[in-house]
């Protein structure tokens, strides 16, 4: 496997986890690894290469959604991972943000 078709693999197994918020064995299910440890490590190295967080914290659905627009999502592919619409989105996020003191709009 190229190494860029490995980075789009781990970065895939990063975002699924933090904005489903799901178990590693369903992170790994439905990423395509064996075992929730492989998924793990995937993305474990991901962050570490590209410098974030790591571990992923438990976050809120609005931190979820804060960060992965932070991380590039548009307001539209988070709010089909959500099935809701943008504007809800949004604002879950700006609640999100104005109590943890993180800035608005969030940027990448």
């Amino acid at each position: 496997m190229a190494m860029d078709g490995l980075l789009v693999r781990r970065r895939r197994v990063y975002m699924y986890r933090m904005l489903h918020r799901s178990s590693w064995a369903v992170v790994a299910r439905e990423c395509g690894y064996g075992t929730g440890r492989g998924a793990r490590e995937a993305a474990k190295m991901f962050a570490l290469e590209k410098n974030y967080p790591w571990p992923l914290v438990g976050l809120t659905k609005g931190g979820s959604i804060y960060y992965g627009r932070v991380h590039g999502l548009s307001w539209a592919k988070i709010a089909r991972i959500y099935d809701s619409d943008i504007n809800s989105i949004q604002g879950c996020a700006y609640k999100w943000a104005s109590r943890g003191g993180k800035p608005w709009p969030p940027r990448n």
